[in-house]
């Protein structure tokens, strides 16, 4: 498997974990500028986040 991609998938996974254990707020209020930057909104991608609903192909969308 990519190492890349393992990767990816580890620090998604631990930044969801890490958001739904402390209540889901961002600890930025801003967006980088930064014209390479993705963002998984609901306007891009078919993502939840509600901190419920199953958001990994969303992810992979992105990845890919």
């Amino acid at each position: 498997m990519n190492p890349k991609l393992i990767l990816t998938f580890l620090l998604c996974s631990s930044s969801l974990f890490l958001s739904e254990s402390f209540g889901g707020e961002s600890f930025y209020t801003t967006r980088p500028e930064d014209p390479g930057a993705m963002y998984l909104t609901k306007e891009d991608y078919p993502v939840h986040a509600d901190g419920i609903g199953d958001d990994s192909d969303a992810i992979q969308q992105a990845i890919d």
